[in-house]
């Protein structure tokens, strides 16, 4: 990457930040690089406590792409404030997907999932997606408010348009 690219980069990614950054980055020029987002700056503290959403957006995206090679139409949540990460949707029927790594999600989480999906009974579907570490992507389909209740669902390979 040359100097003229990596300054804009920074520049783009921390205006208040960049000059600072170019300095230490032209003084030292063995200085850690960190690759955020296919951007390239100087590594800071800050830069290792973004991994966590770094890694949950990762998971998000791969709900998203499993889901659109099963015949979905897929949009994510950017800042996931909603009770879905990811919402698809096929023929006939509606997924709003709760996202999560490791851990399912909260009772109030689960509730609210379940409040929306109810609004269009027998079409949307409510679901967690869980991906653990080295672990395949894994979906459960909520049928109750208890940490228990949910059944193993996999999408279907239908892709045809009513």
């Amino acid at each position: 990457m040359d100097g003229d690219h990596a300054a804009t980069d920074v520049h783009m990614w921390a205006p208040a930040l960049w000059p600072a950054a170019l300095e230490q980055q032209r003084a030292r020029p063995t200085v850690d690089m960190v690759r955020i987002s296919g951007l390239q700056v100087p590594g800071t503290a800050a830069h290792v406590m973004s991994s966590g959403y770094e890694d949950g957006r990762r998971v998000e995206w791969a709900v998203i792409h499993d889901l659109q090679a099963n015949g979905y139409e897929t949009t994510r949540a950017a800042s996931s404030k909603g009770a879905a990460d990811v919402i698809a949707i096929k023929a006939g029927q509606v997924l709003l997907v709760n996202v999560k790594r490791t851990t399912p999600p909260g009772p109030a989480e689960r509730a609210e999932l379940l409040r929306i999906a109810a609004m269009l009974p027998g079409v949307c579907i409510p679901l967690v997606a869980l991906r653990p570490l080295r672990e395949p992507l894994r979906y459960r389909r909520l049928i109750g408010s208890r940490p228990q209740d949910w059944i193993a669902w996999a999408p279907d390979f239908t892709t045809e348009v009513a």
